[in-house]
C-alpha cells in the first residue's frame, strides 16, 4: 500500500498484477485506476519521482516452483525490469527456496533519504531483518548497493513507509505463523529501530500515513486466487502517533 495522488493504492497479491486506487477516506475506488502491471505477487508499492513503482515478492510458490514474473519490478505504465541480488549473499542463497524454508521474500519498499530501499520478510540473518538499498534504474534493472541488518526481535519486514523523515517498519513473523505485528521507526540506517506499537493486527500487510498523521493499516485476506476470500481484507485508522 502507498499514498499516491491524493489517495491510496493497494496491491492485491492474489491477483495477476492487480493494483487498486482508493480515495483519501478509503471509502471507494473512485480514483482513475492505474494501468495493470506485468508483475505477479505484488508485495511492495512505492511512489518515486518518476511514478508509481511495483515490486514482486521475488519468492517461489510454497512448493518451491519458480515464478519468473514475481522476480520483476516495474514503473506503472513502463516495461518491467529484473532485480539482481548478487550484492546480498544471503539473498542470492535464499532465492529459489520456498518462503516457509527461509526463501527470499521482499514485502516492503520505500524511497528514503534519496534512495530506494527494499525490506525483506525473509531470510533473516542472525535473527535480524534485512534492509537493502537498491541502485540502478527501475526502468531497466536494479542491483543491491548496500545491506543493513536491523533487530526486530526475530521478525521480518512486512511493509515500509516514510513519515516525518523516518523510515517506518511493519514487522511480522518471517514464517506463516500468526502473531500480533509491530511498528518500528528508524531515524537513520545506523540507528537502532524504536518500537512504537506491539499490538497491530496479526494479519497486517500494509501501512502508510494519512495527512493528519494517523496510521492506516491494511490487513491481508485469506483465500485462494479466483475464489471468494474466507477471511476478508480489512483496513483501519490508528490515532496519530
Amino acid at each position: 500500500m502507498v499514498a499516491y495522488q491524493g489517495g491510496y493504492v493497494v496491491a492485491d497479491n492474489e491477483s495477476d498484477g492487480a493494483i487498486y486506487p482508493f480515495s483519501e477516506q478509503m471509502t471507494a475506488r473512485d480514483l482513475p485506476r492505474p494501468a495493470e502491471v506485468d508483475v505477479r505477487d505484488v508485495e511492495a508499492l512505492v511512489a518515486m519521482p518518476r511514478g508509481l513503482r511495483s515490486a514482486g515478492s521475488q519468492s517461489t510458490k510454497d512448493n518451491g516452483e519458480v515464478r519468473p514474473k514475481r522476480e520483476r519490478v516495474q514503473i506503472v505504465g513502463k516495461k518491467w525490469a529484473p532485480v539482481d541480488f548478487a550484492g546480498c549473499d544471503e539473498c542470492a542463497a535464499a532465492r529459489g527456496k520456498p518462503p516457509k524454508m527461509g526463501g527470499l521474500s521482499v514485502e516492503g519498499a520505500a524511497f528514503w533519504n534519496g534512495g530506494l530501499w527494499f525490506g525483506l520478510r525473509s531470510p533473516l540473518v542472525q535473527k535480524k531483518a534485512i534492509l537493502l538499498k537498491m541502485a540502478g534504474d527501475p526502468a531497466t534493472g536494479l542491483t543491491v548497493s548496500e545491506k543493513v541488518q536491523i533487530d526486530l526481535n526475530e521478525f521480518g519486514i512486512r511493509d515500509l513507509t516514510v513519515h516525518n523523515g523516518a523510515l517506518w517498519i511493519l514487522a511480522g513473523p518471517a514464517d506463516e505463523s500468526l502473531s500480533a505485528h509491530r511498528l518500528y521507526s528508524l531515524a537513520e540506517k545506523t540507528a537502532a529501530p524504536a518500537l512504537v506499537r506491539s499490538n497491530l493486527p496479526e494479519r497486517s500487510e500494509g501501512i502508510t500515513f494519512g495527512p493528519n498523521g494517523a496510521l492506516l493499516v491494511v490487513t491481508d485476506g485469506k483465500g485462494k486466487p479466483g475464489e471468494a476470500c474466507t477471511v476478508a481484507s480489512t483496513w483501519r485508522w490508528i490515532s496519530p502517533l
